[in-house]
């Protein structure tokens, strides 16, 4: 593996292909460097639920809860090994209106490096432990991530703790406004 290989998240339009068959790169946006002595393993998107082909037509009245289609957040958990082997655990947030705005600021930019994406729009985190290590499909929705950790490495039977992350921005705002206003009083 070249260790000068930075890896990125690519959107293809497959509507608009290069010929029959073959979508057409349309962004790259580079995903951030790691610690210097480790080389990606796997990378495995998820985002849930899926969209549909009902899109944003769909009117409201049919469908009383839904999520709008850029309401969505998309994780990427990401592996990686360092020089001994170890094994180094990532997992990165991002909302899909980010990546869907970033095709509309710069056409002809391909290639984003992640300073100019990545630090404002994103939440990236580290593990020693594996993200959802108990083989969950569908940990993510919306908005919100869960995360499974085991109480005790040494003893499995003891459980296991369920977190719960909400990356809803309305709900960062209402927090940052009741935080304010209580700093007010």
């Amino acid at each position: 593996m070249d260790s000068n290989f930075t890896p990125c998240l690519e959107v293809y339009d497959f509507l608009d292909s290069i010929e029959s068959g073959i979508p057409r790169l349309v962004k790259s946006y580079q995903i951030p460097e790691l610690d210097g002595t480790s080389l990606m393993a796997s990378m495995f998107l998820r985002s849930d639920p899926a969209p549909d082909n009902i899109g944003s037509s769909a009117l409201p009245h049919a469908r009383p809860f839904f999520l709008a289609p850029s309401s969505r957040l998309m994780t990427v958990r990401m592996e990686a090994f360092d020089h001994n082997h170890n094994h180094k655990h990532y997992m990165l947030f991002v909302h899909h209106s980010t990546l869907l705005s970033g095709l509309e600021k710069d056409p002809e930019q391909t290639m984003v490096p992640w300073d100019e994406w990545g630090p404002d729009s994103t939440r990236f985190l580290t593990s020693q432990r594996r993200f959802n290590n108990m083989g969950w499909v569908c940990y993510v929705y919306g908005n919100r991530y869960i995360r499974t950790v085991q109480k005790s490495l040494r003893n499995p039977r003891e459980g296991w703790y369920i977190w719960i992350y909400d990356f809803n921005p309305l709900t960062l705002q209402r927090g940052k406004y009741y935080l304010r206003n209580d700093e007010l009083d």
